[in-house]
């Protein structure tokens, strides 16, 4: 279990061996749609299917991958929501990447509840 899940504790009932995990959805900031899709056109063949898509949205190529997006495309917080930024090939275009970092990045303007 990562550091963003919430595990309740005990199983749900009583004599139960499943467990519940709360997790904090991520809202990807920036870049746009298009820029994802274009991401994913990079990452996989014209022939890929959805087991491809889905084993790469869950594990990534390394098994530090997603953890290290998030920790450097990581924007802002609030109680219900992660913010990112970035995209996952692209250092230039995660907040936290060495590169930005040594450059100096601007966040995106993004909705926050008031």
């Amino acid at each position: 279990m990562s550091w963003q899940d919430r595990d309740p504790g005990a199983p749900p009932f009583p004599g139960g061996t499943e467990h519940i995990v709360f997790t904090t959805p991520y809202i990807v900031v920036h870049p746009d749609f298009g820029e994802w899709l274009a991401y994913f056109r990079r990452t996989f063949p014209a022939t890929a299917g959805f087991a491809e898509y889905e084993r790469h949205l869950k594990y990534g190529p390394t098994r530090r991958y997603w953890n290290d997006y998030v920790f450097e495309a990581y924007v802002n917080h609030q109680s219900d929501a992660i913010y990112l930024a970035g995209l996952p090939d692209i250092p230039e275009s995660r907040p936290h990447s060495e590169i930005c970092e040594a450059n100096g990045w601007q966040a995106p303007a993004f909705p926050r509840k008031s």
